[in-house]
């Protein structure tokens, strides 16, 4: 049987879902579809200036870190930082908080999804531990040996199968999108982040809303077809977040970890869970 690995946005605002959705798996193995072998968790610690995404402006207290991350230690739980910032300069590097996350992790397997050059060879060099994945969108600039994993979504998939296929182990599979990364949109997300502007969501629209309506493109990965990718030797495969709405982010993990005869009970259990959170 091929077994495959899930990546869910799990940290930080999502950190409650996502820890039911972890305590399930050990609590009740019996409603998680057959082949999935183990659920990690990605994303970043509000205020990340090493991140493009939005957020609150204002940091995550170093206990609630320190909460989540135990949870995740105790749960046997890999954590791969989103550090998407694409605009980041020599200097930004040293930010305070993003290396007291890094330096609070130290006890978890820890990889980093790291966009920035400079990033790179900083975690690299003072992170000797930190495994470091190149994103979809990246850095021609930056050498392949600097990365230990490569993410893709499907497209990319097809266009190189039978290269990829020849070291499956490095690759990690985007299940979803929500339309095509952007360059100039994820600069535009960089530059606000890393100067502390204010940050309005309706600036970065999502091209697709919904889950269901995302199953239309080109790049979706249909449970079927995450079950041929892992039998052929992909065995990591990562739900990208929907910033939008936490109840697309639950259909998602709905569709890929539940088994269909258990969906519409858990998905009951979880938006009761939400709602009075």
């Amino acid at each position: 049987m091929s077994k495959y690995n899930i990546i869910i946005p799990a940290i930080s605002e999502l950190m409650l879902l996502c820890s039911k959705i972890i305590e399930f798996k050990k609590d009740r193995p019996e409603i998680y579809r057959t082949k999935l072998n183990s659920i990690q968790v990605y994303g970043r610690f509000p205020y990340s200036i090493w991140s493009q995404e939005p957020s609150e402006r204002k940091y995550t207290y170093m206990e609630d870190i320190e909460q989540n991350l135990k949870f995740l230690k105790d749960n046997n739980t890999d954590i791969y930082y989103e550090f998407s910032n694409t605009q980041l300069t020599k200097e930004s590097v040293y930010d305070s908080f993003c290396n007291m996350e890094l330096s609070l992790s130290e006890n978890l397997t820890v990889f980093a999804i790291v966009y920035s050059q400079y990033l790179v060879k900083y975690v690299k060099t003072n992170y000797p531990n930190v495994k470091l994945i190149r994103p979809q969108l990246y850095d021609k600039t930056i050498p392949d040996e600097y990365y230990d994993l490569y993410i893709i979504n499907y497209e990319h998939y097809t266009k190189e199968k039978d290269r990829i296929l020849m070291h499956p182990e490095k690759y990690i599979i985007y299940l979803n999108s929500y339309g095509p990364d952007k360059k100039e949109i994820a600069d535009k997300k960089s530059k606000d982040i890393l100067e502390f502007n204010s940050i309005n969501y309706d600036s970065y629209p999502l091209e697709i809303a919904t889950f269901e309506e995302s199953k239309k493109l080109a790049d979706f990965v249909a449970v079927e077809i995450m079950e041929k990718l892992a039998f052929g030797g992909i065995k990591n495969f990562i739900i990208k977040n929907n910033r939008n709405s936490y109840y697309e982010i639950l259909e998602s993990f709905i569709y890929y970890l539940i088994k269909p005869e258990y969906q519409d009970k858990i998905r009951l259990e979880l938006i009761k869970i939400m709602c009075t959170n």
